[in-house]
């Protein structure tokens, strides 16, 4: 009876030492920046990143910044760059606008969807892009490969409505 004690005290004090010795799992901090009407978009995305291994509260904390105003995301995206995120994702033009503004000290990896084009979140070149660490996509699809893109997937279309609004977008 004292063997087994003593073998299963030794066993759970190398188990616990093992324990000890091997390398926490890193949890990464993602600052995520967007309208609030964003729900949907966010609600996929965490579902995505969840499909990627990526468990909420486990191996990423998302510190999500929502705001109708781009001052005001500005703010609260400040007060989570104090928690020190390890990457920024932003949706829609003017969020991603704010997020490349608040991380100019920082030049975390920053990157983006739902834009217009690049020069509408302030980004006149690669070499530009490059130095503030960001990447992402646009809906700058010229309208003559959006046509012949249409006309590939539905080949008897006469007529399309295109709705044009100026860049840069306000939302």
């Amino acid at each position: 009876m004292k063997t087994k004690t003593a073998v299963t005290i030794a066993l759970t004090f190398i188990f616990s030492l093992l324990l000890s010795c091997s390398p926490r799992p890193q949890v990464h901090k993602m600052l995520i920046l967007a309208f609030p009407t964003a729900d949907k978009t966010l609600d996929s995305f965490k579902k995505e990143m969840d499909s990627l291994g990526y468990r909420e509260g486990k191996n990423i904390i998302y510190l999500i910044a929502l705001a109708s105003e781009e001052e005001e995301l500005k703010s609260k995206a400040r007060r989570f760059m104090e928690q020190k995120p390890d990457i920024i994702v932003s949706f829609t033009t003017w969020a991603t606008r704010a997020a490349i503004d608040i991380n100019r000290d920082s030049n975390l990896p920053h990157v983006f969807g739902q834009t217009s084009t690049l020069s509408g979140i302030g980004i006149d070149s690669r070499e530009e892009r490059v130095k503030l660490n960001v990447t992402g996509i646009t809906a700058a699809v010229p309208i003559t490969k959006q046509l012949e893109y249409m006309k590939r997937l539905a080949p008897r279309t006469s007529r399309v409505f295109v709705a044009y609004r100026p860049d840069p977008l306000p939302l």
